[in-house]
């Protein structure tokens, strides 16, 4: 379920041409970190947590997912957080097997800095999202 649902985020994500416009003009989407030395801005998707409720049937998953802009310029990384927003928050997602019975929920945001190898301050701006799923 983890591969079909990350296939969905990465497929949503990856076909939206605005975003594609605010990363540079190329699609620079990323399961779980960005390859070393790939240039920014940057989206990356990853696992933040989940639940299987599995004492009745359908099966249900509660997944939750941290979705961020990554970009040397905080405006940048905003930017690109807004975009995500507008297409993940209140989404039903196509995930082969299962279905999305809820809409897409943010639940929080992400919102840090860190220093890179060379010393360049860093922003991350995102949110987790909240995906339920039943098979």
């Amino acid at each position: 379920m983890v591969n079909e649902l990350e296939t969905s985020i990465y497929d949503v994500l990856r076909a939206d041409d605005d975003l594609k416009g605010l990363t540079g003009g190329e699609i620079r989407v990323f399961n779980s970190v960005a390859p070393l030395g790939q240039s920014m801005p940057v989206v990356v998707f990853s696992q933040a947590g989940g639940l299987e409720e599995n004492a009745t049937k359908p099966c249900s998953v509660i997944m939750k997912y941290q979705v961020k802009g990554i970009a040397v310029r905080g405006v940048i990384a905003s930017q690109i957080a807004a975009r995500i927003d507008v297409l993940l928050n209140a989404a039903i997602l196509t995930v082969t097997g299962w279905t999305c019975y809820r809409k897409v929920r943010r639940e929080t945001t992400v919102r840090y800095q860190e220093r890179d190898s060379g010393g360049r301050v860093i922003n991350h701006t995102g949110a987790v999202y909240v995906i339920w799923l039943e098979a």
